[in-house]
């Protein structure tokens, strides 16, 4: 899963989305920390498969973390942050493309210290009645068909070749972004991180790199896999 433009939103916070690229069902969310916390809580949860929310995990595992990403949905000051994520969960459950339980506008450690198992319950049938209710557009269906025949989208590589890492850092050098890099060089995003971090591929030698890593930004870019982060809240 890539944070679509990190750098710039890392540390604002707001109302953010993770939207399944094949059908474009939307998980809401809101954040008053900021958004590279909350991306790093949330898939943490998804590759741990222990997400508060059955219906993304479930999804996310059908089709697979490269079909998913975490993005920006509004820029929102702390006070306006309920009223807003309230919005947005209605504006995409009356499209049928919402993967939210709860209604929004309440903090989830709060509302999980207060609700009982009846209202547990009753939350859990409204969803599934949003969710079951929602129809495919004819392009998601044929999506959906091709997965469950095998056909399912290829998958890009994770294993990289010394040009291939060596490609990576040029183009990260000349300022490409960690998703420019995966849809140009079909590559998945672990190894582009792994390069970032300094894990992988230190033997292969570019002329720059070692400017470009000195000088970028810590705590803003890309390379958040295998961090460790607290449960996700949300």
């Amino acid at each position: 899963m890539v944070f679509v433009e990190e750098q710039k939103y890392a540390k604002e916070i707001g109302i953010y989305q993770i939207k399944n690229l094949l059908n474009n069902k939307v998980y809401i969310g809101q954040t008053g920390q900021n958004f590279q916390k909350r991306f790093w809580h949330h898939q943490w949860k998804l590759r741990k498969n222990s997400h508060d929310n059955k219906y993304l995990q479930a999804a996310w595992n059908r089709y697979g973390e490269e079909n998913f990403e975490f993005s920006v949905v509004e820029i929102v000051p702390q006070k306006e942050l309920n009223n807003k994520e309230v919005y947005w969960i209605s504006f995409y459950r009356e499209k049928g493309l919402c993967y939210s339980i709860q209604d929004g506008g309440q903090d989830i450690s709060e509302l999980h210290k207060n609700i009982t198992p009846e209202q547990r319950k009753a939350v859990g049938e409204k969803n599934r009645e949003h969710l079951l209710g929602s129809h495919a557009t004819e392009e998601t269906k044929k999506k959906m068909s091709e997965t469950r025949k095998g056909k399912f989208v290829k998958k890009k590589t994770q294993v990289l070749n010394p040009e291939l890492a060596k490609q990576v850092k040029e183009m990260l050098i000349n300022g490409s972004t960690p998703k420019e890099i995966m849809i140009k060089l079909d590559v998945s995003y672990k190894p582009i991180n792994g390069i970032i971090s300094r894990n992988t591929w230190a033997h292969v030698i570019v002329e720059g790199w070692d400017e470009f890593q000195a000088n970028r930004p810590r705590g803003k870019g890309n390379a958040s896999v295998g961090r460790k982060s607290k449960p996700v809240k949300k």
